[in-house]
């Protein structure tokens, strides 16, 4: 995500980072929760560079 932030994209698809295929298959909320956090805090510490 930080490469694309630094090479000037405007928005970066999280799909594949927060909707793990097993978390989703199931029902596993609190680890698909956990992984935007975990994505969200990545993207942040990108765009503040």
């Amino acid at each position: 995500m930080e490469e694309y932030i630094m090479r000037g994209a405007s928005a970066v698809v999280l799909s594949d980072a927060i909707f793990d295929k097993e978390a989703i298959s199931q029902c596993n909320f609190s680890k698909i929760y956990k992984l935007a956090q975990s994505a969200t805090l990545l993207g942040n510490q990108a765009v503040n560079r």
